[in-house]
């Protein structure tokens, strides 16, 4: 078993773009990146050749403080977490675990179940599968008093044989093991780790088709030297931090390397706890991780933050800002907050879920008493990031592009006065003719997948196959993404 080294790990961090007037590069040259007729969201600038007066912004999604999963049985009577939601066969699946006060240690929980017809309303099911306290007439689908279970994370595997189609990846005793379902219900537990690393938190694996491959991720604690600790001014020795490993067999990961570390921008009492890593369902290659940081100091209180990636591999925190942040004094989710896994459409919207407490981690185990909210955020499609421009007109000029498309679509908001305008280049970046500035049509309003037009065209076929780039003129607007529809 093999990881990198630390300072071999670290990422450059993200390029500041905008709020000065500055640009990440000064031109459109080199290879076109190819996109097709794919949703182009902007995680980051690696899309842009020039940002003029525009500032890549993250948007904190909407807190609904709905109460969409409560501890209410015996066998959740000190709290319930570690949530993952899907969308599967029409209806919204949730898995969680269950802690019980009589549990020896974390390894002694439970993985269960409960589905909703809206993302809003969950039920949990009398399924009769496992025994608690000598009866099935419960919601458990996996207890593991062998090797040990402990916040399980659940994906369904398009190229698996049907037998296989769930997988569960959770904490046992020997490190990452796994488990296999045809339904989500009926559980089998695979004979051997499928990671000899003892990983205490909630990871996370999916199939990645951009790879071809099984990815987890991962909590790391790696003892590090004291020198690293006084360059980032860490008083935490071990510190908590987001790794991956990556195999073609789901049965087995051999290796794992570390890919984001707290730094000094962190702070000397924060590290990386839970990441609910996922592969953004509506847009490829799109990775995020909804990182619970971790602050020591007082009551142990977590917030998530946001981290994104092309490829799963290399990965930017764009914002150390909260991006699910704590709510008031009092509230269910004062203290503690952890991303579940998944993202879902309700309606014309995205839904995240999380898990809100209200008690703190340095606090003792009796204060955890049916403690746990699964509740709900929600953002717009694509919204996670986008490039924002005010009062003063901002110019956003992309890398050169080849397209797939017959028509440019674009997702985004403008305030009262404000506008979106597109104008094409070719490959040396000269305006296209009939497509310059002055014929774009303004747009104005609220939109997920709007049209662009000159001088109402909007027939972009003889551009196909092409390099171009486009220039978006802003004023009082956000720009989430772009695509080329057919």
């Amino acid at each position: 078993m093999k990881h990198l080294t630390l300072a071999g790990a670290l990422l450059l961090p993200l390029a500041r773009v905008g709020a000065a007037g500055g640009s990440a590069a000064t031109g459109a040259s080199g290879a076109p990146i190819e996109v097709g007729t794919d949703v182009q969201l902007f995680l980051d600038d690696a899309l842009t050749a020039q940002a003029l007066g525009v500032a890549l912004t993250v948007n904190p999604p909407r807190k609904t403080l709905e109460r969409n999963l409560v501890s209410d049985r015996p066998y959740e009577d000190m709290l319930i977490g570690a949530f993952t939601v899907m969308q599967d066969e029409g209806i919204y699946k949730a898995w969680y675990s269950a802690w019980t006060k009589k549990a020896p240690s974390d390894l002694a929980t439970r993985l269960c179940y409960a589905t909703s017809r809206d993302g809003i309303h969950f039920e949990k099911p009398t399924l009769g599968l496992v025994d608690y306290a000598g009866s099935r007439d419960n919601n458990i689908v996996f207890d593991e008093p062998t090797h040990g279970y402990h916040a399980g994370t659940v994906f369904k595997d398009p190229t698996a044989a049907a037998a296989e189609r769930f997988k569960l990846v959770y904490l046992g005793r020997d490190g990452i093991r796994g488990a296999t379902s045809a339904d989500g219900l009926r559980w089998q537990a695979l004979p051997d780790p499928i990671l000899d690393y003892p990983a205490d938190t909630q990871n996370t694996g999916f199939w990645d088709p951009e790879r071809r491959a099984y990815v987890l991720f991962l909590r790391l604690n790696l003892q590090l030297p004291e020198s690293w600790a006084r360059q980032h001014g860490k008083r935490i020795a071990s510190p908590r931090m987001v790794g991956r490993a990556e195999s073609k067999a789901f049965t087995r990961f051999a290796e794992y390397h570390v890919i984001l570390a707290p730094d000094e921008a962190d702070g000397p009492d924060r590290d990386l706890y839970t990441n609910a890593a996922i592969k953004y369902p509506f847009a490829p290659r799109a990775y995020m991780l909804f990182m619970s940081v971790f602050d020591h100091g007082g009551r142990g209180t977590q917030e998530t933050e946001l981290a994104t990636s092309r490829d799963g591999i290399r990965w930017q925190r764009p914002s150390r800002r909260p991006f699910i942040a704590r709510g008031p004094a009092g509230s269910f989710d004062d203290q503690q907050i952890y991303a579940g896994v998944g993202v879902v459409r309700t309606g014309n919207e995205l839904s995240m879920y999380y898990g809100g407490y209200s008690v703190g981690h340095h606090e003792p185990n009796e204060a955890f008493d049916r403690s746990g909210v699964m509740s709900r955020v929600t953002l717009r499609p694509d919204g996670y990031l986008s490039y924002d421009a005010g009062a003063a007109p901002g110019t956003l000029t992309t890398r050169l592009v080849r397209h797939g498309g017959a028509r440019l679509e674009i997702n985004a908001r403008t305030e009262a006065g404000g506008s979106v305008k597109v104008e094409l280049l070719d490959a040396d970046l000269r305006t296209l003719a009939g497509h310059a500035a002055a014929a774009a049509d303004p747009i104005s309003g609220d939109f997920t997948s709007k049209t662009v037009t000159w001088r109402g065209r909007s027939d972009l076929s003889a551009t196909a196959g092409k390099a171009v780039a486009l220039r978006f003129t802003l004023v009082r607007a956000k720009l989430y993404s772009f695509r080329f529809a057919r």
